[in-house]
């Protein structure tokens, strides 16, 4: 089995929509995908077909399979490869280097977690319907092996959290480096696509988040998904936006909001040229109660929102944390209160 390896830039492929009310594309990417949008702002390449205004919205579906409390859960080990057939499963964690084949059907998932160099490979056509969350660490791989007629157009992914619910940053979170040939839907959520992925497919979500700090409104993405918007988006949110596209002059981590905060907060920091950024949430003791982020990022402006759960998924109480952001030239930490 032969697995691409992934590239840097962020891309779209041809024969895939990107329909949005609002869309922001940031200078280095190229989509390659038509474009329906109502607000526009690109620094990019487009070589799709370019429409202002979107058209009439089809259909979600629900997941056929149901997640109960007693569904089992399981961890592909460090470098092993582990072949799954269709059924409900609960949590599902494929370990760093590990590789999760799924075979063709229709799949019910408590949460899925692939870990940093892990894959999950579909080798046919795919649904996976997921209750609490999707996480891709960095230079992870999701999609079909080389050499067989499948396509990101048979891989559909329905992630049914907010990001409330997640047990993740996000509800669909896709780290740096990865790259990804599916069809992703997050109706109630967040899809964060970060920066050096290769993405082959179409999205809808409630919210798109597209490397620095870029927001998209998303109505519809592919043929058979339907997306009701939570409100309107309100009128120049992409020219609000672009504004924000420029470099800081100088590292900075500003204060969460909201804080106090509960259920979710986020988390804003600029970087004035490409670092190595940790950041971390510590609890009174000092100890890691979360890590939002770790890996390589290019200069601009960032936000990750915390949900306040633990890495391993667990609600934390009621209390003072402190989140730091740490580069090799920078260090900073400021304190946070969630009140339950």
């Amino acid at each position: 089995m032969s697995i691409p390896a992934p590239e840097g830039g962020s891309t779209t492929a041809a024969r895939y929509n990107l329909v949005a009310d609002d869309i922001v594309i940031h200078a280095g990417s190229d989509i390659a995908s038509d474009v329906y949008y109502n607000t526009l702002a690109n620094e990019g390449t487009i070589t799709g077909i370019m429409t202002k205004g979107l058209g009439t919205l089809p259909g979600y579906p629900s997941s056929p399979l149901a997640i109960s409390p007693g569904t089992v859960a399981f961890d592909v080990p460090n470098g092993e490869t582990l072949p799954l057939g269709p059924g409900p499963y609960g949590d599902v964690t494929v370990q760093p280097g590990a590789t999760l084949i799924v075979h063709e059907g229709t799949y019910g998932l408590g949460s899925l977690l692939i870990k940093s160099g892990g894959s999950l490979v579909f080798d046919g056509p795919v649904e996976l319907h997921i209750r609490y969350g999707f996480a891709a660490d960095n230079s992870t791989f999701v999609g079909p092996a080389n050499g067989l007629s499948t396509t990101a157009a048979d891989l559909r992914i329905y992630s049914s959290a907010t990001d409330k619910e997640s047990r993740f940053n996000y509800a669909v979170s896709i780290s740096p480096k990865s790259a990804l040939s599916a069809n992703i839907n997050a109706p109630k959520g967040t899809i964060w696509l970060n920066q050096g992925t290769r993405v082959t497919g179409a999205f809808a979500a409630q919210d798109i988040l597209i490397s620095n700090d870029v927001q998209v409104r998303l109505a519809t993405a592919f043929q058979g998904l339907v997306y009701a918007p939570a409100s309107t988006p309100s009128a120049g949110i992409a020219e609000q936006l672009a504004d924000e596209m420029q470099v800081p002059t100088s590292f900075e981590l500003g204060q969460n909001y909201p804080n106090p905060f509960n259920p979710s907060t986020t988390i804003r920091y600029g970087l004035p040229r490409q670092s190595r950024v940790i950041l971390t949430v510590h609890n009174m003791l000092g100890e890691e109660v979360a890590r939002l982020v770790d890996g390589e990022q290019p200069e601009g402006y960032y936000q990750v929102q915390w949900n306040g759960r633990s890495s391993n998924g667990a609600a934390v109480s009621t209390g003072v944390y402190f989140y730091r952001l740490s580069t090799n030239d920078f260090t900073d930490v400021k304190k946070m209160i969630l009140l339950k």
